[in-house]
């Protein structure tokens, strides 16, 4: 992508970019390769590939435990989110939900307090 598709490609938006980019990879993947002698797409239906984790199971991973402060705020990702002030000094759960963060306390962790970017 990098040296091939990317000099020199104008584009009026990300749409259009995207497009360009399916094009570009539909038409390279039906050329030989010069290291396999195979057309990409042919090797493409032989591999055994594995379907993608479901989300809930990325959510451990998207999840990260940070000390509320003192007047009643947890940073996260360069922001502050306030939290409930009996939170103050106690360890929550903020969960990255890609558009929004969740800050997640109890002693089990099920008091769940959402929270917009």
């Amino acid at each position: 992508m990098k040296r091939n598709f990317w000099p020199e490609r104008r584009s009026r938006d990300l749409l259009d970019l995207n497009n360009q980019a399916l094009t570009w990879c539909s038409e390279v993947g039906r050329r030989i390769h010069g290291t396999t002698n195979e057309r990409p797409v042919d090797r493409f239906k032989d591999e055994k590939l594995n379907s993608l984790p479901r989300p809930e199971t990325l959510l451990r991973y998207l999840t990260e435990t940070r000390k509320v402060s003192t007047d009643g705020f947890v940073s996260f990702n360069r922001s502050f989110y306030g939290v409930p002030w009996g939170l103050a000094r106690k360890e929550v759960d903020v969960v990255d939900l890609g558009l929004s963060v969740e800050v997640r306390y109890s002693s089990s962790h099920n008091l769940l307090l959402p929270s917009a970017i």
